[in-house]
């Protein structure tokens, strides 16, 4: 008889696997703080990187300050443009080059798709607990400017996500479904996801 509740347990694990899906955890020590100018990307990266002892993506922040601000040309109707990208802003290109230049293997999906790569590279990162670096727009604010978060959980039978937001790592938040497809611009990165 006292084998009967853990049997039932495990067999309810079995047949129901969200059941036994967490929210990934993010110690407070290793949650890095948002500063101005407004570094969320990187403090998102240097957040997950010091979860999983990644080394060579502790103090990002800071070393990220020390790198150049990014320049990339582009055409458009035959003309060409140069771009600069403040060396704190979590763009996709500037993170792909980042994280190579680190030797950091990621998984991303870029911004402006936002079709179901992005949402199952989410539901598995999450699923196995390693959480992602997720952008949601600030128009709510009048702003064309992009807010990093780290989604921590996911749980669909509820239809929530919650996040770590570096502007605030003391707490996890947690908003629905329909407020995060409302806000997401599309970008989804995973760090040193398993081959």
């Amino acid at each position: 008889m006292s084998y009967f509740r853990p049997t039932v347990y495990i067999i309810l694990l079995l047949l129901c696997p969200s059941l036994s899906w967490t929210d990934t955890v993010i110690p407070i020590k290793c949650r890095v703080n948002n500063t101005p100018p407004g570094w969320c990307t990187w403090a998102c990266i240097e957040t997950l990187c010091k979860t999983r002892r990644i080394q060579s993506g502790y103090n990002l922040v800071e070393n990220r300050g020390k790198d150049p601000d990014w320049e990339y040309c582009c055409e458009e109707s035959g003309r060409r443009f140069i771009t600069i990208v403040p060396k704190n802003y979590g763009c996709d290109g500037v993170v792909r080059w980042k994280l190579t230049t680190l030797g950091i293997p990621f998984r991303l999906n870029p911004t402006g798709k936002t079709h179901e790569l992005g949402m199952e590279i989410i539901r598995q990162a999450v699923k196995e607990e390693r959480g992602v670096v997720v952008n949601i727009s600030q128009k709510h604010l009048s702003s064309n400017v992009c807010h990093a978060i780290i989604i921590i959980g996911w749980n669909e039978q509820k239809k929530t996500c919650r996040f770590v937001d570096t502007n605030d790592t003391s707490v996890n938040y947690e908003r629905s479904f329909a407020w995060f497809k409302e806000v997401w611009t599309g970008f989804v990165l995973d760090i040193a996801p398993p081959h």
